[in-house]
């Protein structure tokens, strides 16, 4: 069954009746209502919808892009009474599967709806017997995108991806089609990839996708960015649109590695997701580019009404910036937080074993970031707006404020009165610490002084040449208050002033070998 879109009548009867005239079409059904047809949709056997470009309550493109985003095995059709190269680019980006120009001909039924209507049928069987899917059932599909470069993005969506296909079927997408490395991370050799899916993105059925994907550990489907990062100029908005649909049939999770470079790719990707991660670091640059991000996507409308939140990576009680700080900064609601395990992490991607590795922390953290990926409506697209307190809460709430100045005051009286102490005692340390190093390094001199002396009276020098010899080896603050003594037993003893606030003294000792003058 078909189904029409149109509010005029002329229209109507004109499509009617050119596809009863056609063979092997089937049966066309006619609304003007686009609420009516989404019913039908969710309940009918449909095999295509015909939607006229001119629509008197809601914009042509609009109803083409929600039935193509909500069915994506259903084909759609533009009919419109000028076919041009704008038309079609503008058909194709909202995900129609071809246009037809009004009045319909028989000739471009047969070459151009015959085919349509026969993809329809193969992909809806292929889709029907594999695992038990329906043409109705549907995988969710989260993007993971960085605040800017090097933040993890690209772990995460691995860590997510990993979590996720423990229980369920999930694939991951490297969409960073110009640099990503999820395939370097897993340590795969790249022959395919997705770019290979461009040309036929339109008609490909889910066959010929897996065969571009590549099996990790653990059971993920990666469909792999290029390996040269100039062949991701291929990738365009419609087909990525048009892969995401397809698996969305094939997986029930599909994650999407987007880097961190807005453009059509990451647009149309978020477009597509039902959940949005952003990944930063707690630190000023990042958070920044995170609400630099939300507020370009909210001016070019991408995304809007899109699940979003935030992923804050690398953290740490020794970090200025914390989780909750980081969020409310960036204006998005916080998902989670990642502690900062780049030693295990760089361990295991340099050994190949990131997804195998039996590392405790790597798989708590991975489980809190496929927690962020489930959980829906945490805060749509951009920065909250203040709660504002009801009347009856205004009130307690003044009181809370006062009691919490009357603890502020009392704090700082107790800061002033503890404050000399803490400084007498530390000041004290701190001396003692100069103290003691200072006592090491006279030290220190006084046990070479000794030796240096002991082997000038060995080789026969006065007292006043082994006096000058010492001397001349040892700093001027030491050597302007040296003593050198001689004792009974061939042994001569040398003494030091240490530097310090009272007068010290350090000595050492050292035995006389007699040798031969030179």
């Amino acid at each position: 069954m078909q189904y029409l879109l149109t509010s005029n009548e002329q229209i109507r009867l004109q499509v009617t009746a050119a596809i009863a005239e056609a063979e092997g079409l089937g049966e066309v059904v006619a609304t003007d209502s686009f609420d009516r047809l989404r019913e039908a949709l969710s309940t009918d056997d449909v095999s295509c919808v015909l939607v006229d470009e001119a629509l008197a309550d809601v914009s042509a493109m609009s109803a083409v892009q929600e039935i193509s985003q909500s069915h994506p095995l259903l084909p759609v059709v533009l009919l419109t009474r000028g076919r041009s190269a704008e038309v079609l680019t503008a058909a194709m980006d909202a995900g129609a599967r071809t246009v037809l120009s009004l009045p319909l001909s028989l000739e471009e039924l047969s070459n151009r709806l015959q085919p349509v209507l026969a993809w329809s049928q193969a992909v809806r069987s292929e889709a029907a017997s594999r695992d038990g899917l329906s043409s109705h059932r549907i995988g969710t599909v989260v993007a993971v995108v960085g605040a800017k470069g090097g933040v993890g993005a690209s772990t995460v969506a691995l860590m997510a991806a990993a979590q996720l296909a423990r229980h369920d079927r999930t694939c991951l997408v490297d969409l960073d089609v110009r640099g990503g490395d999820l395939a370097a991370m897993t340590g795969l050799s790249v022959r395919r990839s997705i770019t290979d899916l461009v040309d036929i993105a339109a008609e490909a059925s889910a066959r010929e996708v897996s065969e571009v994907m590549y099996p990790l550990p653990g059971g993920i489907a990666l469909l792999p960015a290029p390996d040269h990062g100039e062949m991701g100029e291929a990738m365009t908005e419609a087909a990525t649109r048009q892969i995401i649909s397809m698996l969305r049939y094939q997986f029930d999770h599909v994650v999407l590695d987007c880097g961190s470079r807005l453009d059509d790719v990451l647009a149309m990707a978020l477009d597509s997701a039902d959940r949005v991660l952003v990944v930063t670091t707690p630190d000023t640059p990042a958070v920044r580019s995170v609400r630099r991000l939300t507020e370009a996507l909210n001016r070019l409308d991408i995304a809007r009404g899109r699940s979003m939140g935030l992923i804050v990576n690398r953290s740490g009680r020794q970090r200025e910036i914390q989780p909750k700080a980081a969020a409310r900064m960036a204006g998005v609601p916080l998902a989670t937080s990642i502690p900062d395990i780049t030693g295990q992490i760089e361990m295991a991607v340099n050994s190949n074993a990131l997804l195998t590795a039996k590392v405790p922390v790597l798989a708590k953290a991975a489980r809190s970031v496929a927690a962020a990926a489930l959980a829906g409506g945490a805060g749509a697209l951009g920065p909250a707006p203040p709660e504002e307190a009801q009347p009856d809460q205004q009130r307690p709430q003044r009181r809370q404020g006062r009691r919490r100045r009357g603890r502020g005051r009392s704090e700082r009286g107790q800061v002033m009165v503890e404050f000399p102490v803490v400084f007498a005692f530390a000041t004290a340390a701190l001396l003692l610490c100069v103290q003691l190093l200072g006592y090491g390094v006279s030290y220190m001199y006084a046990n070479h002084a000794a030796e240096e002396a002991a082997h000038s009276y060995g080789v026969g020098m006065s007292p006043d040449e082994v006096y000058q010899e010492v001397a001349d080896h040892l700093p001027e603050a030491y050597s302007s208050d040296m003593t050198i003594t001689r004792g009974a037993g061939d042994s001569v003893t040398v003494t030091l002033p240490v530097p310090s606030v009272v007068q010290l003294r350090t000595s050492a000792h050292a035995g006389i070998v007699r040798e031969t003058r030179s």
